[in-house]
């Protein structure tokens, strides 16, 4: 999972702010008790005290090497239990459960740390991530209700053939599906560039066809599916996606997460820069082994016309290509 170091930086927040409230609870439930009984800060003071004694016990034992402690290991843990087994004497007198002073966490897997024993990103962390890819990646809207299981091949014409590829719409839309769905899964796996040529699926996605096909939709099918798995994804059509690139950022978010769609290249007002800055962000996501998904309602010799030889060498060499054909299927 790709987090921006602005986005980790957030969620570590999340979590101290999470510390800081249980924290605060913890305290106010220690100042409840000790204002309804003295006797719960004369426990507190004497099971501070006890573990002061046994910390700077155990240092001397280690530094003059004593073997037997056991016997002193033992003094300590019954005078421990002991003022345990009072303090639990105390809540149970007022009214409390047992673990009431036990410390206070969101998440008992990583104590709110966003981390397991193991060095590992917890669960809760996982969950939080999702929601912020998702929330940050432009696509709430826009992948709602867009699953595969509602890719429909039947809406597409069996008898309309393309004359390019020879296949009919329905074919075409079916090979669109499998594609897809083999991205999803082998996402992660998913040759390098270096290795794309002979691949079955490369990690870059082209997609063309006419308007009302469904190029979309299958991108945000995709995107929602990776976003579950907690994948950065980032949709931007391409007006949107040429305003917000900046070639000096070498840090970008359109540069650095899972999965860049850019969404009906083509539509944006065209001219040299933006002709450099399509080179600009296919070249340099391909060198970091980053995966693109391009839907466009133009053609390969189109593409090459608007955006030079370069591009088209890109796309050709390093993309999968997807095509649609047909009639629009919207109204169906």
């Amino acid at each position: 999972m790709a987090l921006s170091n602005k986005q980790y930086d957030g969620l570590m927040d999340v979590y101290e702010n999470i510390r800081r409230k249980n924290r605060l609870e913890a305290e106010r439930r220690r100042a409840i008790l000790s204002a309804q009984d003295p006797e719960f800060d004369k426990i507190n003071e004497e099971i501070g005290a006890l573990s002061y004694e046994a910390a700077k016990n155990k240092l001397l034992q280690k530094k003059e090497c004593q073997d037997d402690t056991s016997s002193q290991n033992d003094k300590y843990n019954d005078k421990m239990n002991a003022l345990k087994k009072r303090m639990s004497a105390l809540l149970i007198k007022h009214g409390k459960p047992e673990d009431w002073l036990e410390p206070v966490y969101d998440c008992e897997i990583c104590h709110d740390t966003g981390v397991t024993d193991d060095f590992k990103n917890c669960s809760c962390f996982t969950k939080r991530a999702i929601e912020l890819l998702y929330k940050e990646s432009n696509l709430i809207n826009i992948t709602r209700g867009h699953t595969f299981d509602r890719f429909n091949a039947d809406l597409y014409s069996n008898e309309l053939i393309d004359p390019i590829t020879g296949f009919s719409s329905r074919e075409l839309a079916k090979t669109a599906l499998n594609i897809a769905l083999k991205y999803v899964k082998d996402f992660d796996t998913l040759p390098t560039s270096d290795l794309s040529e002979t691949a079955a699926v490369k990690r870059n996605l082209f997609i063309s066809g006419n308007t009302g096909l469904g190029k979309t939709f299958l991108s945000a099918c995709i995107a929602s599916d990776l976003i579950k798995t907690a994948h950065s994804v980032i949709y931007l059509t391409a007006e949107n996606y040429f305003s917000k690139l900046d070639t000096n950022d070498e840090h970008s978010p359109l540069l650095e997460c899972d999965l860049l769609i850019i969404d009906d290249l083509g539509t944006e007002y065209n001219n040299a820069y933006t002709a450099a800055l399509i080179f600009h962000g296919i070249n340099e996501r391909l060198l970091r082994n980053k995966h693109t998904i391009i839907s466009t309602n133009l053609n390969f010799e189109q593409i090459r016309e608007r955006y030079t030889d370069r591009v088209l060498s890109r796309i050709y060499r390093n993309f999968t290509a997807i095509r649609f054909f047909g009639d629009d299927i919207r109204m169906k």
